[in-house]
């Protein structure tokens, strides 16, 4: 899964993706209290497949993320700062914000296709620990937040306790019930995890996988894995006891009870 990033440093909601009388603002504004120059960030790696200028668009770049998914950046305040041909990743500057083209103020118009088809931006982009949001943006607007889990898979040990991970899609909570927030990635599937302990909530055993990190037994989401059985073999045993003289000893054993002596 692709997890990409809001292209400004700071995020201000100044007008949404969706419908106007009937006609479809097909991209996400972005501004910070009309700041002419804010750095543009490219969303995610891709290649540059066009760049220019038109009179609605202004300024404009576009990305090409893979096979299905383009973005394209517009009112920059020049001409974008990379050229076509160029590979970018997550975080190259693009261009600075202006209001270029049909524009009413300074101002970012974003736009993403996805299998050349317009999505709402917010549906696929992250806004990260390094990122700030405006509190207007904060309560009027649904966002996605990058929360990675600082987990990672374990290989098989016998002599510890484990899960494998069935489901492709187990969320990982940061605590054991679905109150709890969830993280952006799921539990890798096939993947073995080490638990630490088991609590039942809310009708589910929720394994703690690490700190602040819970997955729940659902269906089949998990497995399991067999702990190592003490080995009874008899080397594993050993009995020392020194003589303090040289005599006949006698010992006793109560039912049931197991001597070996190597």
């Amino acid at each position: 899964m692709i997890y990409y990033r809001y292209p400004v440093e700071k995020i201000g909601i100044t007008s949404d993706y969706g419908y106007r009388n009937g006609i479809l603002h097909a991209g996400l504004d972005l501004g910070w209290f009309d700041y002419q120059g804010e750095n543009i960030y490219s969303i995610g790696s891709g290649e540059v497949i066009e760049k220019g200028f038109t009179s609605s668009q202004g300024n404009y770049v576009v990305i090409k993320h893979n096979d299905r998914d383009t973005s394209r950046y517009m009112h920059l305040k020049s001409s974008s700062v990379v050229n076509i041909g160029d590979i970018v990743s997550m975080g190259t500057l693009l261009g600075y914000m202006g209001t270029t083209g049909n524009s009413n103020g300074v101002h970012l118009h974003i736009e993403i296709k996805r299998d050349n088809e317009y999505i709402d931006p917010k549906s696929i982009l992250y806004v990260y620990n390094d990122q700030i949001v405006g509190e207007n943006t904060k309560v009027n607007y649904t966002l996605l937040y990058y929360d990675p889990v600082l987990v990672s898979p374990v290989v098989r040990d016998e002599e510890l306790d484990q899960i494998i991970i069935n489901a492709s899609d187990l969320i990982i909570r940061k605590g054991p019930g679905t109150s709890f927030n969830k993280y952006t990635e799921f539990a890798k599937q096939n993947a073995i995890y080490n638990y630490y302990e088991v609590v039942e909530n809310e009708g589910y055993l929720w394994y703690k996988i690490g700190e602040e990190a819970y997955v729940a037994l659902v269906d089949n989401s998990l497995t399991v894995l067999d702990k190592k059985e003490e080995n009874d073999n008899i080397e594993n045993y050993k009995f020392e006891y020194t003589a303090l003289e040289t005599g006949n000893y006698k010992i006793k054993l109560n039912k049931g009870e197991k001597l070996i002596i190597l």
